[in-house]
């Protein structure tokens, strides 16, 4: 089996549910590459890869679209810090330093047309293709960032929902 996903999802849904796989047919080659979802819907249409855990929306051929989970977009800050506005609105955020993912990726997107259809322009500070390092970057007191709920755990920082919509 040959699956694409994100990296995040890589790393905050799939652990369980590729050893729950391996346990029931531990015969079973699985291989897993992650990717932009543009890529890896590609990689699908072109028999690349037999399945694509992608975030929505796709567009190309048809495909049969099941949808897994919808994990909102969160915003956080340093710990220390409370400069989060107490309502996430494109205009409040506008004017933090804030650590992007970096250029093409899906969640970038829904984030810049998030801001785009508010009229805000925002230049970030940094642009990364790591979650895992943007996160250490904020709790450096180096910026805010607006990421997938699933990948913050509890505790991290404030955090602020109410940002930017996600499709799972």
């Amino acid at each position: 089996m040959r699956l694409g996903t994100g990296a995040t999802a890589c790393i905050y849904l799939q652990p369980p549910a590729l050893r729950d796989l391996r346990r029931r047919h531990p015969r079973l080659q699985i291989e897993v590459r992650t990717a932009n979802t543009k890529d890896i819907v590609r990689a699908v249409e072109e028999n690349q890869l037999d399945l694509g855990l992608v975030t929505m929306p796709i567009r190309g051929r048809a495909f049969a679209v099941t949808p897994l989970i919808e994990d909102e977009l969160v915003v956080i800050g340093p710990a220390d810090d409370h400069a989060l506005p107490a309502v996430v609105t494109p205009g409040a955020l506008g004017t933090l330093p804030l650590v992007y993912y970096e250029s093409g990726g899906d969640t970038r997107h829904l984030v810049e047309e998030w801001f785009g259809q508010a009229g805000v322009a925002v230049r970030p500070i940094m642009e990364l293709g790591s979650v895992e390092a943007t996160k250490e970057l904020v709790a450096a007191g180096l910026g805010y960032a607006i990421l997938p709920r699933m990948a913050v755990p509890p505790g991290m920082g404030p955090m602020m929902s109410g940002g930017p919509p996600r499709h799972g």
